[in-house]
């Protein structure tokens, strides 16, 4: 176990502890926070953890009397500026468990028009992001609570530093899958079925879940047994996403064609540009965005497709950051219009 580091401010305490597991410990002390600073935050105890984590454990912390915190947080930050954002950006008056992610890529208005219940399967959680559990919630699960638990409960508040996105952290162009140890495809089906949809609207949105999570061949699964079906075509609109990815673009195009005219291809058009000003895309990307999918006001499958294939050829590319940023506004805008419909 690494060093603690504490700040006192008044009877509040803020105890961060760090793991020197990669090397001499480097943390530095906290700067003590003001009163307004604590407020969200009263007693939290943080502790670093090894890689994207699968479980947030208390077992071996040597503290005595846990009582007297009220919350237990996870997060592998170093940078103590950085830091001190993620804490004062977890939400006031929220008793419940609590995700701040380091960047945005959710716009507001996706956000708001999705349940919930599936804030937490929208984007994958890294180590260097803030989780923030109720310490009652910590002693009830044995001094251990697992972070399925965390992104499962209907009542997980997520909030993003209001930094650029960074499309790094985004599903990948191709079928790559996302480095994380934990397994979403059980938490998908169980967040999805706890919605209680229709068939084909269920069907989808966990379709296009497995798609923001990387999991191509359990969503091609899923959208084969939707094909033709529907109006309009949804279910092919999800297969056609992932035969892009796959990648197999003449596939991809067969299943676009398919489509045809999708009313989800409106508000993309519509709202694309705003999502990327509202993500803080650079000017480089959004005019490339401007430049290739979107035609004389219209959403053009064919030129995403084109953009993909390019993106594949110049990984690290402007590029494949503006291909990566397209396709999720695309996938969480089409999923957003399944749960309205």
């Amino acid at each position: 176990m690494g060093s603690i580091a504490v700040s006192d401010v008044g009877s509040r305490k803020l105890l961060l502890l760090t793991s020197s597991k990669k090397g001499p410990d480097s943390s530095s002390r906290l700067s003590s926070p003001n009163a307004d600073t604590t407020a969200a935050f009263d007693q939290v105890i943080l502790r670093s953890i090894e890689g994207t984590p699968s479980t947030l454990r208390l077992s071996s912390i040597p503290l005595p009397g846990l009582d007297e915190f009220s919350s237990i947080g996870g997060t592998e930050q170093k940078d103590e500026e950085t830091l001190q954002a993620l804490l004062l950006a977890v939400p006031r008056a929220v008793d419940g468990p609590k995700l701040v992610y380091g960047s945005m890529a959710v716009p507001a208005s996706i956000q708001q028009s999705v349940p919930m219940s599936l804030h937490g399967l929208l984007r994958v959680a890294f180590s260097d992001d803030l989780f923030l559990l109720p310490i009652t919630a910590v002693k009830s699960a044995g001094r251990q609570s697992a972070l399925e638990q965390v992104l499962q409960s209907p009542s997980l508040c997520s909030v993003s530093l209001p930094r650029p996105v960074d499309a790094t952290r985004l599903p990948h162009v191709g079928p790559k899958a996302l480095d994380t140890s934990t397994d979403r495809r059980l938490m998908i089906h169980s967040a999805v079925d706890a919605l209680k949809l229709g068939t084909m609207s269920s069907r989808c949105v966990e379709a296009g879940l497995l798609l923001l999570n990387d999991y191509l061949d359990e969503s091609h699964e899923i959208s084969q047994t939707m094909e033709g079906k529907g109006n309009p075509r949804t279910g092919d609109y999800w297969h056609g996403i992932m035969h892009r990815r796959e990648p197999d673009a003449g596939n991809a195009s067969y299943w676009f064609r398919r489509v045809g005219h999708h009313p989800a291809m409106e508000e993309l058009a519509v709202s694309l540009m705003t999502w990327m000003r509202e993500l803080q895309c650079s000017s480089q990307q959004i005019e490339l965005a401007q430049q290739t999918v979107i035609k004389s006001g219209s959403w053009d499958p064919d030129a995403m497709i084109q953009l993909s294939t390019s993106a594949l050829r110049s990984p690290g590319s402007n590029t494949e950051s503006t291909c990566r940023i397209v396709q999720f506004l695309e996938m969480l805008n089409l999923l957003s219009w399944t749960l309205a419909s």
